[in-house]
């Protein structure tokens, strides 16, 4: 057996197979079959054979490193980011065109005495008013951010809109929104630095 081990129909392994340098090693978990070569055991499971590498199990990690990777695709769906999961900068999370089409999709701002403006959740929010109330300061600043506020008057309407402390506006005055009965109020808003927003009113009473 100096060069060669021909082996007609099987063999059996207890444990390992170790051949030459290189050390091919089989066991249980372990066959090759033509081009294709199987990995398995009850956590791990894949198929590797010329043209392709499929895993399956989602608490398995596969690192490659060949020359090249052409055509790589994913095509399954439990690691793409859900909204939640994109707005938190979730590590290891695949974001499609899709994902990224829905980013401008309207957040809603709870009112209450003392609302909130998340900025980590969304870019256009909006917010029926239930009072009169206080645009609050966001929870943070991205600056060069833009994005737009709707401000709806609810049924009973005739609410007026104030600014917190970061705000800053054209020509130093502050825009009044309007007042009728489910009517909704566009406000425009940039951040100009860390501290700062620019908030303009972009459409006033409008039918929406």
């Amino acid at each position: 057996m100096a060069n060669n081990f021909f082996v007609k129909n099987s063999l059996s392994l207890n444990n390992q197979f170790i051949a030459n340098t290189s050390q091919i090693i089989l066991n249980a978990n372990i066959a090759i079959s033509n081009s294709n070569y199987f990995v398995g055991n009850s956590t791990f499971n894949a198929n590797i054979s010329a043209t392709q590498i499929t895993v399956a199990n989602t608490l398995s990690t596969l690192t490659l490193t060949p020359l090249a990777v052409t055509a790589a695709q994913y095509l399954g769906s439990g690691i793409q980011a859900n909204a939640s999961q994109y707005w938190s900068n979730a590590a290891g999370i695949v974001v499609t065109t899709g994902q990224l089409n829905n980013v401008g999709i309207y957040t809603t701002i709870t009112d209450s005495a003392s609302p909130v403006w998340d900025t980590a959740n969304g870019i256009n929010f909006n917010w029926t008013l239930g009072a009169s109330r206080t645009l609050p300061n966001p929870t943070q600043f991205f600056e060069g951010r833009s994005g737009v506020i709707k401000v709806k008057q609810n049924g009973t309407g005739g609410f007026t809109l104030g600014f917190g402390t970061c705000f800053i506006f054209d020509s130093d005055v502050a825009p009044i929104i309007g007042t009728a009965a489910n009517k909704s109020n566009f406000l425009f808003y940039h951040f100009v630095s860390s501290a700062n927003v620019l908030i303009t009113l972009a459409a006033k009473s409008v039918t929406f």
